[in-house]
């Protein structure tokens, strides 16, 4: 049985919707929120309630994505949630005295970097159900439950889990969702946010260890090949990624951690 979000992804023009989601990811002005980078005086897990996902998916999802500026989310969530008992709760337990302009720029500084991942998971989301018969399917709901985009492919069910990582961290990092038992396969989609230029320095520097040295050449050949940054700083997946990807589910249907993908990727470009 086709559930009633898949049967709206089968009605949309999804061409479109990427050529107009990938324009707005470009036009952000990543700069007018330098200002919120460094402030994390909300960092505890949100309640349900209040959780950003539910505002998130309204706006930037399907079927009638909004595309609205920062300011403008904020704003819409602050308003809604400050009428919450749940919002209450929360600040009564870990603000209790603290005043409203401190609670509420926390909230910003926190939401945002919320906001700028998922729209980097989302763009690969767009990315794939323009080019792919297939369909992602996403909602607050799944997302919740660690879960960026599920599709069938075939008589198989694969589950999205798209998130940075670092070359220090390559091989132990783990995706802030965790992995449960569920039906479908589990596929991890990297991608990297660090400054390629100056990996590249790395690269010459003596100071640079060997094997450091090897997972830069790693990543830069990852970058290269599979994503883009745009002059604003985002960024985002190349077609060959997704498309890579899909064939590859295709023809092993299984889970696939990061390292893997990588190495599937990077084989295709040696």
């Amino acid at each position: 049985m086709v559930s009633a979000t898949v049967g709206i992804l089968f009605s949309v023009n999804y061409q479109k919707l990427y050529e107009e989601y990938d324009k707005f990811i470009r036009n952000i002005d990543l700069s007018k929120y330098s200002n919120l980078r460094d402030i994390k005086t909300v960092e505890q897990d949100l309640p349900k309630d209040i959780n950003p996902m539910k505002w998130l998916y309204k706006y930037y999802w399907l079927p009638n994505p909004k595309l609205i500026d920062y300011d403008k989310f904020f704003n819409v969530y602050w308003k809604d949630i400050k009428s919450m008992s749940a919002y209450r709760k929360f600040v009564q337990k870990y603000f209790w005295g603290c005043c409203e302009d401190f609670i509420e720029i926390g909230f910003k500084a926190r939401i945002y970097r919320t906001w700028v991942s998922f729209l980097t998971q989302l763009h690969f989301m767009y990315l794939w159900n323009s080019i792919i018969d297939e369909k992602v399917e996403a909602s607050a709901e799944l997302d919740m439950k660690g879960v960026d985009g599920r599709v069938r492919i075939g008589s198989h069910c694969f589950d999205f889990q798209v998130f940075k990582i670092s070359y220090r961290k390559e091989a132990s990092e783990r995706p802030g969702k965790k992995h449960r038992k569920r039906k479908c396969f589990i596929v991890e989609i990297p991608y990297i946010v660090e400054d390629i230029d100056e990996l590249k320095k790395k690269l010459l520097s003596r100071r640079t260890k060997e094997d450091t040295k090897e997972r830069i050449r790693r990543m830069v050949v990852f970058f290269k090949n599979y994503l883009h940054k745009y002059e604003n700083g985002f960024v985002v997946f190349k077609r060959d990624y997704v498309e890579r990807v899909y064939q590859i589910l295709r023809s092993r249907p299984k889970n696939y951690r990061r390292d893997e993908i990588i190495d599937l990727l990077l084989t295709k470009c040696t």
